[in-house]
């Protein structure tokens, strides 16, 4: 039935019933670990390591589960002493090895069972082999642990084969669905009466589009051999039909699927992998989703999804709660690592974040990536010191051009200028085609007085730039280095050599940012005949040119360019909320904004701007309710000037004028930090308005 909570439940009791029953005894640690809490299995076996030491698998597992919950030195202890009394036998070097990779020497876990199964010789057995072998899978070496399996499939029964089983599942596990395929096939080939081949080599040709044919007709074979109608079966022809864009079929057979078998998770999983993508089915995708992990807490892909929906929704909270979850639960899951960390980045949780780095680098310290990370924390407590000496903990792991970039800007903001040049011709294998390299290079010259070399540098950095964003980046190094002005006159010496367009366009991009919108367009006009209509430069042009004719108050011109982007891009959400709120507030047309903002949330949920136009066009539009229920939603996401603002303006139609006046007093503060002249006058005159609405009430 695979209903592992009803089963964890029923050997807990069975636990005390018989208490000295080993095998019992092992079976309830191994569900406590994997669907319970593996902290109470630590408990459990701390208990029984001191009123029955003789038992040494226990220590054994307690060992690994101390090591796995961060008392690395009772771990250690733990199997130093079960060495002494039994020494080194293969189980005792196995847990050893778990203990020391859990500790965050992977390494000396890994040397220690090679170094085991290499001095056997000829002597290792498959169980050998396997050990080694199932270490590697386990912390994700997957090279080299196929390498293993080989060597142990050398030795296995040709009949029953079971090391090739293992290998095609652990294979499957690890998504290389290829090398799977060949081992299942063959396997298919061997056992063409057992069903359960079938189905997991139905299961990886499904995966793969190539082998959607081949699986169709596997899985109808073992449908008839067997006549099967059983859940897993019925999961299978449902992934069949999905990878067949037939959903109405998959969504029949996973629904069949649960009713056969209410325990099993993986089928509600399924259903909400099915339906996720489609926002009216949200309520059905968290139930099933909620009920999966009901049932198996440890079903990673439907916690990944689970935390992947909210992180859409804007709920960030929930997301990391869950991405905390399987961190905790797979420790050695860096992807949802990955993830957790951008999380508590954008919140800011600095201590929550600094905790997780500490244990990733134990964990993979021959990743790059973590002290990269560390790198990130350091820069947002504006340890600048700190942080260059973590890029150069990565640049040790792993030389690339990202992380010399990175650690030659903060050089160059440290007054170092002469050690980022050194760093920058230490790697110039890069240096020389990178014109975010080289325009570093020409920043740091010009620290050092030597303005003719910097000059060179960025008008080399034009040269080799390979997209328009590449010019517009070394155009803000020259400002730093040159200033506005001499930056301006630069330009024009490079307009009319190569990448000439992307200069031009640099140039009106600081133009739009000193707020001289004319002189913008006057630019805009002489630029567009030389620049193609499908092209990426076209799109960055009308970006420039809406804006300019926007400011400018032509707004049947702004319109007309926004439905050019959008027909260059139907789904290009900051066009469909910008041309929402300009027929909103210019055009006077709030249904149609209505329709656009709402293609946007659909596109984009949870964006507070969006949410904010959304919510004002309902307002304009006098949908009253929906207004309210949008702004409130954009405010709680990210307060700023103008759904603030908006927000109080629906409140005062409904006679909420204290809330609102607290918006409006918060929208002021929030203009004027960021120097918004026009929605600091709004919020002058709503506050005004509001003073003169109160005494009527009071």
């Amino acid at each position: 039935q695979r209903d592992f909570t009803s089963a964890l439940e029923q050997l807990r009791k069975a636990k005390d019933y018989a208490p000295a029953n080993r095998a019992l005894r092992g079976e309830y640690i191994r569900y406590e670990r994997e669907y319970g809490d593996p902290l109470l299995a630590r408990k459990f076996c701390q208990k029984l390591a001191t009123s029955e030491p003789a038992d040494t698998d226990n220590r054994r597992t307690l060992a690994i589960l101390l090591a796995q919950q961060s008392q690395p030195k009772q771990a250690h202890a733990t199997i130093h002493a079960i060495i002494e009394e039994e020494g080194n036998i293969r189980e005792n070097l196995q847990t050893k090895a778990v203990v020391l990779a859990e500790g965050g020497d992977l390494r000396g876990g890994r040397d220690l069972l090679k170094k085991y199964v290499m001095g056997l010789g000829e002597l290792a057995t498959i169980t050998d082999w396997l050990m080694l072998g199932r270490f590697l899978f386990d912390y994700e070496e997957t090279d080299a642990a196929r390498s293993v399996y080989r060597r142990a499939m050398e030795i296995e029964d040709p009949e029953h084969r079971p090391v090739t089983r293992e290998l095609a599942d652990r294979l499957f596990q690890a998504d290389q669905l290829d090398q799977a395929n060949l081992l299942y096939g063959e396997l298919w080939e061997l056992n063409p009466d057992d069903p359960r081949f079938g189905m997991r080599f139905v299961e990886s040709l499904g995966n793969n589009e190539n082998g959607l044919a081949n699986a169709r007709n596997v899985l109808d074979k073992v449908v008839v051999d067997n006549s099967l109608d059983d859940p897993v079966i019925l999961i299978l022809q449902g992934m069949l039909a999905q990878s067949e864009a037939e959903p109405q079929r998959a969504l029949d057979a996973f629904s069949k699927s649960i009713t056969l078998s209410p325990h099993w998770a993986t089928a509600y999983h399924q259903r909400a992998q099915l339906l996720a993508d489609d926002p009216s089915q949200r309520d059905q995708v968290l139930s099933d989703l909620r009920k999966a992990l009901e049932l198996n807490r440890d079903l990673h892909v439907a916690r990944r999804l689970l935390a992947n929906l909210h992180i859409q929704a804007g709920e960030k909270d929930q997301a990391i709660r869950e991405f905390a979850s399987l961190v905790s639960r797979s420790p050695r899951d860096e992807s949802s690592r990955l993830i957790l960390a951008n999380l508590y980045f954008e919140e800011k949780n600095r201590l929550a974040l600094q905790t997780l780095l500490d244990e990733s680098k134990k964990l993979f310290p021959e990743n790059a990536m973590w002290p990269n990370w560390s790198a990130n924390l350091a820069i947002l407590l504006k340890e600048v010191d700190a942080a260059i000496n973590h890029l150069r903990d990565a640049l040790a792991l792993k030389a690339d051009p990202a992380t010399v970039s990175r650690l030659a800007a903060l050089l160059i903001k440290t007054q170092k200028p002469e050690a980022a040049l050194n760093l920058l011709r230490e790697h110039d294998q890069w240096t020389s085609t990178s014109s975010e390299q080289l325009s570093l290079g020409a920043l740091a010259l010009s620290q050092l007085g030597q303005v003719e070399h910097a000059l060179s540098a960025f008008g080399l950095a034009v040269q080799v730039s390979k997209q328009p964003g590449d010019v517009l980046n070394t155009t803000r190094l020259m400002i730093r280095a040159l200033g506005r002005e001499q930056t301006m006159k630069q330009l024009g010496t490079l307009a009319s050599g190569q990448h000439g367009v992307w200069v031009e366009l640099a140039t009106a991009q600081l133009i739009y940012e000193s707020r001289d919108f004319a002189r913008l367009l006057a630019i805009l006009k002489n630029l567009e005949i030389r620049i193609a209509h499908e092209s990426v430069e076209r799109d960055l042009y009308d970006r420039l040119l809406v804006i300019g004719q926007h400011r400018t108050g032509q707004v049947d011109a702004a319109k007309a360019t926004y439905e050019r982007i959008l027909a260059r891009n139907a789904e290009d959400v900051e066009a469909l909320n910008n041309l929402a709120y300009l027929l909103v507030n210019d055009l006077n047309d709030p249904m149609l904004a209505i329709e656009l903002a709402q293609k946007a949330d659909r596109l984009r949920p949870s964006n507070p701007n969006v949410l904010d136009t959304l919510g004002w066009a309902q307002f304009k539009a006098n949908h009253m309710t929906s207004a309210r229920n949008n702004l409130e939603r954009s405010v709680s996401l990210r307060e700023g000037a103008s759904n603030c603002l908006h927000l109080a303006q629906v409140l005062i139609k409904q006679l909420n004028y204290q809330r609102a006046q607290t918006l409006a007093t918060k929208a002021l503060k929030l203009a004027e930090q960021r120097n918004q002249i026009a929605l600091t006058e709004q919020a002058r005159s709503l506050l005004q308005e509001l003073e003169r609405l109160q005494p009527l009430t009071e």
